[in-house]
């Protein structure tokens, strides 16, 4: 009688373990003490709170009756110089090569350089970047969105939506891999653009 006591417990932890085990294991993994390090998210650039609308982007127009560059296309934006130091030329090659890296989603995303002064594109950097959208820093689309965009660090790189929000801004220095991973993350799960 003892025995059969003992083999009914034995059988009855066995299934509580089956059937509370990995709702535990899962609450340990969840880690609802929040003890992660700050470092460890999946996002690598900065969500912008509240996400604006950028200047030029009508979406009452029909996209291919547009002028605006933004609908309808992920933009990677990225404003500077026209000397286009060294900063300048790193986020360009950056944002290049992340776009590259895309494979066939490639034809989803395009780039735009808004100039932030008079002095025209250094025509060695035009070269290196065929598919690249050069404005004018007098061009009106230009100053407003560097206005949008304030405050503006050197370096910084933006991203648009196919709707013409301005959502999310990559700090200088991110990295490629960063920015590759969030935009490979947004065109996976986005059904636009």
């Amino acid at each position: 009688m003892i025995e059969q006591q003992k083999r009914g417990r034995l059988q009855l932890l066995l299934l509580a373990a089956v059937f509370f085990g990995p709702v535990l294991i899962a609450w340990l993994l969840y880690d609802p003490t929040g003890s992660r390090p700050a470092g460890d998210t999946t996002a690598h650039g900065e969500l912008l709170t509240p996400v604006r609308l950028v200047p030029d982007a009508n979406l009452r127009v029909a996209r291919e009756d547009q002028d605006s560059p933004y609908p309808g296309r992920w933009t990677l934006v990225h404003t500077g110089e026209g000397a286009c130091g060294e900063t300048c030329r790193q986020a360009l090659y950056e944002t290049r090569q992340v776009r590259k890296a895309l494979g066939k989603e490639d034809r989803r995303v395009q780039r735009i350089l808004f100039l932030s002064s008079d002095a025209p594109l250094d025509p060695a950097v035009a070269g290196e970047h065929p598919s690249l959208l050069v404005f004018a820093a007098d061009h009106a689309l230009a100053h407003k969105f560097v206005t949008a965009a304030a405050p503006d660090d050197a370096g910084d790189i933006y991203l648009v939506d196919p709707l013409g929000n301005l959502i999310m801004r990559f700090p200088a220095g991110t990295g490629m891999k960063g920015i590759h991973r969030d935009l490979k993350k947004l065109l996976t799960i986005s059904q636009i653009g």
